[in-house]
């Protein structure tokens, strides 16, 4: 995705794993200093979502400020097993409007 500094936009993943995990799945905007928990996608199926903001845009309700070039990375958390990967979804990538 191409984010604008002045836009907010959701980063959405489709995740599928076997065995199914069934706890909720967090992603990292900032290689791994915080990770956020996402929301399932209300209508597409193994779809997680995140909302993120350009670094001119209002912030409200954005699970992280985006003002360079990323590559997230998502984690699922179920016992025992901690799965961390790369998301291979494009990176997300900041440009001056």
């Amino acid at each position: 995705m191409k984010l604008s500094e002045h836009g907010r936009e959701f980063y959405t993943v489709t995740i599928t794993s076997s065995p199914a995990v069934t706890g909720a799945w967090e992603a990292t905007f900032d290689d791994g200093t915080t990770w956020v928990e996402g929301e399932e996608h209300p209508t597409i199926a193994d779809t997680w979502r995140w909302l993120l903001a350009g670094a001119s845009a209002d912030p409200t309700g954005a699970v992280a400020v985006v003002n360079r070039s990323l590559q997230p990375t998502i984690r699922a958390v179920d016992s025992p097993e901690i799965v961390a990967r790369r998301a291979d979804t494009p990176t997300v990538n900041y440009n001056a409007a």
